[in-house]
């Protein structure tokens, strides 16, 4: 029987940790914390689906939804 990983085993602890620190401070602010953007960015996941060539993820669409759960696992505003 094969078993689904829980969100958390597809985005490593310490970029969950870094994401949730500052979930309330975006609350706060209504919008994604500059920190939690920079590493967005950093990690490339605002181009899940660009191809490799175009300096993407180049992701299948379940491994993208993997990642996506993975974010809202997180901190549900970032997902």
């Amino acid at each position: 029987m094969k078993f689904l990983k829980h969100p958390a085993e597809y985005i490593s602890p310490e970029l969950i940790t870094n994401i949730k620190q500052y979930g309330a401070e975006a609350e706060q602010l209504q919008g994604l914390h500059p920190n939690q953007l920079k590493l967005i960015q950093q990690q490339g996941w605002f181009n899940l689906f660009v191809p490799t060539q175009h300096n993407g993820l180049g992701l299948s669409l379940p491994k993208a939804l993997h990642v996506e759960e993975a974010l809202a696992y997180a901190d549900g505003s970032v997902g």
